[in-house]
């Protein structure tokens, strides 16, 4: 197959620095600065005046605006749009016959579309097969939730002190979980209070709106009982302090043992005594009558006791007793600990992957700590398809990457212009700020809707505003003030682009959005 990549003046080296390694390429750059300028009209007129015969395939910049069909039609030869970066080009040869090309969208958008399809087909066809695979050793079901070694580790998110939530707003707040990944719903009790009547009302609120598996978070016998009572069907937790007093409800719920004695304030210190601590809980659990058993070590925050420790206490008590499912709890640590939790929630979902553990406890309860439950949901399936393919978490069509890039697409500075044209270097200073005839803004951000705020004050006294213009994206925005003649001067109109757009990175980004502050 020959391939022509079409391209323009400003891109053409680079085009042909990234292709050079393949033989049944060629380059022709057309009489055009800049690539994704040219429209097909402009395509054909160029090409039908040269010499492209013998050519299977045209690709050209993904970011060319348009279809590309009216190309194929008049030079009888297919035309797609290929990738949008010149550094993408390598891997778009390399998948050239792996994907189905367009002819209107971007040819790397395509590859990384079909690489994370594929990923997600993989995952379903294990949970389409969840009857047949939750019958084999390690795996079992909590109503109807498929859990076990031969399943995407299960995220449980906390409702953090429910009681003190209205109904409505324990709905939002479950929905909000299960939209971002969540599988099981966790009714998280205040420590120290007995709120029986509350546990009985927040299982009922959320089963209202969530069909999955709801668990009640006390230590409380008669808050668990009612949790239980109201549809619970896990029950968080169980130990040396409460087992006798629970074991009538042995078989109404799944239990997590934990190692301790909260009635006589005891905690195990060191590895081995956790491990021991626990295996001595499960054992009473077991002469009591219980029989559907998680257990969790409890993973501590960094020197609070010991982190390293506690994440060994898993894996040795799995060692030593590989028939009985884990959770372990994430919050401790995500919530303690003052770095972003994209990195932090990765690693863990990895180590919990390697351990077997079935289901991630986790919490959203800081600002900084929001988004917690769907990163562990993404991190938790890139890394079950790790384990499933046996090799490293990279490549897989499912990543992790958000801040930064994979490899860098910046276009190459022509650095010799330098020695041809004058060169500026701004100074930094603050310039006088000539106020616009036609009025200011002020910027906010909604995050409930996830939308930019601009409004519109004619005059600079801020006490009269006379429209309010919403939307998700700082373009959409913009571009509406310019319909309007809501702005008249080039300093304010490039004011408001940065303002704008600054605002749309605060969204993405969880950080604080204040009008005329650096977010960093």
């Amino acid at each position: 197959m020959r391939i022509l990549l079409v391209t323009g003046q400003l891109a053409k080296e680079t085009v042909r620095e990234y292709s050079k390694d393949f033989d049944n390429v060629s380059v022709m750059d057309l009489p055009i600065a800049v690539a994704s300028l040219m429209k097909p009209s402009y395509i054909i007129r160029q090409l039908k005046s040269r010499e492209i015969k013998g050519y299977d395939v045209i690709l050209t910049s993904g970011l060319i605006e348009g279809d590309l069909k009216e190309v194929e039609k008049e030079l009888g030869i297919k035309t797609y749009k290929g990738s949008k970066h010149a550094s993408d080009i390598p891997l778009l040869l390399q998948y050239l016959e792996k994907i189905e090309l367009s002819s209107k969208i971007a040819a790397d958008e395509l590859i990384k579309e079909e690489l994370k399809r594929r990923a997600l087909e993989e995952i379903e066809e294990v949970e389409r097969k969840s009857e047949e695979l939750v019958k084999k050793e390690g795996n079992f079901k909590i109503e109807g939730l498929a859990l076990g070694k031969d399943f995407p580790i299960r995220i449980m998110a906390e409702i953090v002190d429910a009681p003190k939530l209205t109904d409505e707003e324990l709905k939002r707040r479950a929905l909000y979980y299960y939209n971002s990944g969540a599988r099981i719903i966790d009714i998280g009790m205040i420590a120290n209070e007995e709120r029986i009547n509350d546990a009985y009302r927040c299982v009922k609120a959320v089963k209202q709106v969530i069909d999955c598996p709801i668990s009640i978070d006390s230590m409380n016998p008669e808050e668990i009982k009612k949790g239980i009572e109201a549809g619970a069907s896990i029950v968080l937790s169980l130990d040396g302090g409460n087992a006798e007093k629970l074991s009538s409800l042995a078989d109404r719920a799944w239990f997590v043992v934990i190692p301790t004695n909260f009635d006589k304030n005891y905690f195990p210190k060191g590895l081995e005594e956790r491990v021991k601590a626990l295996e001595d809980n499960v054992r009473l659990a077991k002469s009591l009558g219980f029989k559907k058993i998680l257990a969790d070590l409890i993973l501590d925050p960094f020197f609070s006791p010991n982190f390293t420790e506690s994440l060994i206490s898993y894996h040795l008590f799995s060692k030593r007793n590989p028939n009985i499912p884990l959770l372990m709890g994430v919050g401790n640590l995500t919530e303690l600990t003052d770095t972003d939790t994209l990195g932090m929630n990765v690693i863990l979902a990895g180590s919990a992957t390697e351990l077997n553990i079935s289901i991630i406890l986790t919490t959203e309860v800081s600002d900084r700590n929001k988004g917690s439950v769907r990163e562990l949901c993404q991190a938790s399936r890139m890394m079950f398809l790790a384990k499933k393919r046996r090799t490293t978490p990279k490549g897989l069509g499912i990543d992790m990457i958000f801040i930064k890039d994979k490899k860098l697409k910046d276009e190459s500075y022509p650095r010799k212009l330098e020695k041809e044209i004058e060169v500026i270097h701004t100074n930094g200073k603050e310039e006088y700020y000539k106020a616009d005839p036609k009025g200011c803004f002020r910027f906010y951000v909604d995050r409930e809707k996830e939308e930019i705020i601009a409004i519109h004050y004619p005059t600079y006294k801020l006490d009269k505003p006379a429209l309010i213009i919403k939307g998700k994206r700082a373009l959409d925005i913009y571009r509406e003030i310019v319909k309007r003649n809501l702005v008249s001067t080039l300093d304010h109109s490039a004011y408001l682009g940065a303002e704008l757009q600054k605002a749309e990175i605060s969204l993405k980004l969880g950080k604080s959005y204040i009008q005329d502050s650096p977010l960093f």
